[in-house]
């Protein structure tokens, strides 16, 4: 019998093992391990955004052995919920291994997170490397050590002062001296903004060995005070301070000095100052500004139902806003709480509403049932708003009362509910509701430019004046139009004639000569019998 050739088993497996170790390898570098002869580079990015490459050099291996020394932990060895790591990614040929560097300034509290979330320490002679490298000098600042900071604190505000030059050094983890170029020096002059009745506080986070502070009028005269807000100005100030601050060696820091140039502004509380604390529902309420600063914002929160905050400056500081109260407001107390700046003032206004008057009327059917399409609501709603200039000078004084447009006589009444040509609809009067004379004329209610004349689809020959500061008054039905866009208009000046135009009552299916008058105040439509009366407040 022939014998079979057996080759030994040894053999077999020294065949074998090249294999397993290409296998090996490759297993490795799928789960992120490093081949430290085939790493290209290394990208790191510090937390502030600053991005560093390393390709040749010491600084290649140095960040691969911190990788592949790394030892175990548990978890991490702080917080690190709020503390933004180091992005460091080795790149090889195959495979980049990129993993989250957390440095603090001791050696003890340096560790990494690879991709897998598993944490690892790094050794504390890495780590005292790592702490002198130019990437790390970021944890200095976050650890105090590099130029302390000046604030500026008022009330509950504070805020950071920047130098406007400095030199500073640091001592890093092995005690050698590292000039400061990481804090940031001020591009333009700063303002700070302080109330009399608060005051404020100049607070270095270190205190420095030796400082001087110096306060300029606005003439640039040094003033010779310690505090400027022991000083009581009747009107917004413009201060200058400059701050000179010098710090002696310490266990952090090799010391230094720097320089601070800022602006203060002594502002004057703004104050707020109402035509009235109570209204009815239909009338406008003036809202007055004094001692605002430049730009200073003011906004508004409300329940009241009014138009959108709109202002009207004045050259002295000072502004005021009209509030128009819609007639869908309740009767109760509203608060309106404004807010200036940073100071919020709430004022209370109580609405009285008087009660429903309720009639009948007729009307041309194919016009009213035009009025009650939405859409054309809308449409009349979009043109008021765009015909409302912010731009258009301030045609009314505080006070001035507006004039009847016509000498006819009161058909229907500001806010009246009618019941047109006995359908459920419901028509509430918006305005003043005359019936004219044919042979009579229409005149101006108060001086302004006519922004609107025209045929309206539902309103017939319409007119539209602009008072300024959102006041527009509507005058519709007219017969004929006496004037057009762009024209100036005084008080009492004729702009048309009466007619039967449009949306007009009718009285035994006959049409009757009317004039639909009303105003509106920043979209809001507002009684005119008050401004008949009163005219508009203006509070200054």
């Amino acid at each position: 019998m022939k014998e079979v050739n057996k080759k030994p088993v040894w053999l077999w497996l020294v065949l074998c093992l090249p294999l397993v170790f290409i296998a090996y390898f490759v297993i490795s570098l799928s789960e992120g391990d490093i081949d430290p002869a085939s790493v290209s580079e290394v990208d790191v990015v510090a937390p502030d955004g600053e991005s560093f490459t390393f390709s040749e050099g010491e600084d290649v291996p140095f960040y691969v052995n911190v990788y592949l020394e790394g030892d175990p932990l548990t978890g991490p060895v702080r917080d690190i919920e709020d503390e933004k790591p180091m992005e460091v990614v080795i790149k090889q040929k195959n495979v980049d291994t990129a993993f989250e560097l957390y440095a603090e300034a001791n050696t003890n509290g340096c560790f990494f997170k690879n991709k897998d979330g598993n944490y690892f320490s790094v050794p504390q002679t890495f780590a005292l490397q790592l702490l002198q490298r130019e990437e790390c000098a970021y944890v200095y600042g976050k650890a105090g050590y590099t130029l302390p900071t000046l604030s500026f604190k008022t009330g509950d505000e504070e805020s950071a002062v920047l130098p406007e030059s400095y030199t500073w050094q640091y001592k890093d983890i092995a005690g050698t001296a590292v000039e400061d170029v990481k804090t940031q020096t001020a591009s333009e002059k700063q303002t700070f903004p302080f109330y009399s009745d608060v005051g404020f506080a100049l607070s270095f986070s270190v205190p420095p060995t030796e400082h001087t502070v110096t306060f300029y009028d606005e003439n640039g005269s040094a003033l010779n005070i310690s505090d400027p807000s022991s000083l009581l100005f009747t009107n917004d100030t413009h201060l200058r301070a400059v701050v000179e601050a010098k710090w002696d060696e310490s266990a952090n820091y090799a010391g230094g000095s720097a320089s601070y140039d800022f602006d203060l502004l002594y502002d004057v509380l703004p104050e707020i100052i109402r035509s009235s604390d109570t209204a009815k529902a239909g009338d406008v309420v003036c809202i007055g500004f004094r001692h605002l600063s430049e730009n200073e914002s003011i906004s508004l929160s409300t329940q009241l139902i009014t138009s959108e905050l709109k202002l009207n400056y004045g050259e002295d500081g000072s502004a005021f806003a009209l509030i128009p109260v819609s007639t869908e407001n309740e009767a109760g107390t509203y608060t309106l709480l404004f807010t200036v700046g940073s100071i919020e003032k709430p004022i209370d206004i109580t609405v009285t509403k008087d009660a429903a008057k309720f009639d009948t009327a007729t009307m041309d059917p194919e016009k009213y049932n035009s009025y009650l399409k939405p859409d054309y609501r809308e449409k009349l709603a979009s043109l008021l708003a765009s015909l409302e200039n912010s731009d258009t000078e301030q045609m009314i004084t505080s006070g001035s009362r507006f004039s009847k447009p016509t000498d006819g006589s009161v058909l229907y009444d500001f806010g009246d509910d009618l019941l047109i040509n006995g359908v459920a609809e419901g028509y509430t009067v918006e305005g003043v509701e005359y019936r004219t004379d044919s042979a009579g004329s229409v005149r101006a209610a108060q001086r302004g430019v006519v922004v609107y004349a025209g045929e309206d689809e539902v309103y017939g020959n319409m007119i539209i004046v602009d008072h300024g500061c959102g006041i527009l008054s509507r005058y519709c039905g007219l017969g004929t139009l006496g004037k057009a866009v762009g024209d100036t208009v005084q008080d009492g000046e004729i702009i048309g004639t009466p007619g039967v135009s449009g949306l007009v009552y009718t009285e035994n299916s006959a049409k009757i000569s009317t004039l639909h008058f009303s105003v509106t105040v920043c979209g809001i439509p507002v009684n005119p019998n008050t401004l008949f009366a009163n005219g508009i407040t203006i509070a200054s």
